[in-house]
């Protein structure tokens, strides 16, 4: 009987040690994925067309013509020709984007803001605030507007 108690010991104690020496498997930690820089607008021909930020009754639409115009509205069809909340000129120098609002327009009449553009994936661009004195415009983050055309 005592050998046997001291047999079981000896096992248990072997067990223990072999236990505690044991080094946790190593895991593999994932490699990073590259994410492309996003890389700044230089030219005008960098936004021309149609873009939607937000989407539903909370979207915009901005219109960027070649002739240097610009328009904003909530509805693309119906008012970004007709009765646009914004329009003006702008141009693209050194990734920044200066628009200067006309008199005429419904908000931010004659103030010129200025936004940093971001070319992004898939086409899309971020507007990043660099100065804009319209409170409004200002407020709002436009963070990945989508192209609706070219």
């Amino acid at each position: 009987m005592k050998t046997t108690i001291t047999t079981f010991m000896a096992l248990v104690l072997l067990l223990l040690t072999g236990c505690a020496t044991l080094a946790p498997s190593p895991t593999t930690t994932p490699a990073p994925t590259e994410t492309s820089v996003p890389t700044l607008a230089t030219s005008d021909d960098d936004l021309i067309g149609i873009w939607q930020f937000g989407s539903g009754n909370f979207a915009l639409f901005f219109q960027f013509d070649e002739d240097g115009t610009y328009r904003v509205a909530q509805r693309v069809v119906t008012n970004l020709q007709d009765s646009p909340n914004q329009l003006g000129q702008f141009m693209v120098e050194g990734g920044l984007l200066t628009i200067v609002t006309s008199d005429e327009s419904v908000l931010c009449a004659g103030q010129t803001g200025t936004y940093e553009v971001h070319l992004l994936e898939q086409g899309r661009i971020d507007m990043v605030l660099q100065e804009d004195p319209c409170s409004l415009r200002a407020a709002a983050i436009y963070s990945g507007l989508e192209p609706l055309s070219p």
